[in-house]
């Protein structure tokens, strides 16, 4: 990671969430490409705890990729109304 965090903790909890979109981002690391962005959750909610998942069973960085380019891409066309 290039952001030092103010504390480090072991992994114990799973948490599940729920986010707006999933977006490239300068800032963070997770699935770096070669532009050197990451990944990035718009709005995320924590929507509750995974008592059923160990930490090893959260969403991968290929998963997270996966998702990312499943996303429905809309293009706001040029002069249409929202």
């Amino acid at each position: 990671s290039e952001i030092e965090p103010d504390h480090w903790v072991t992994p114990h909890f799973v948490v599940e969430l729920r986010a707006d979109e999933i977006t490239r981002s300068p800032v963070h690391t997770a699935g770096k490409d070669k532009n050197g962005e990451g990944f990035a959750l718009r709005f995320p909610r924590i929507l509750g705890l995974r008592s059923d998942k160990k930490p090893e069973q959260a969403t991968s960085v290929k998963e997270i990729l996966e998702l990312f380019d499943r996303q429905k891409r809309v293009k706001v066309e040029e002069g249409a109304k929202t």
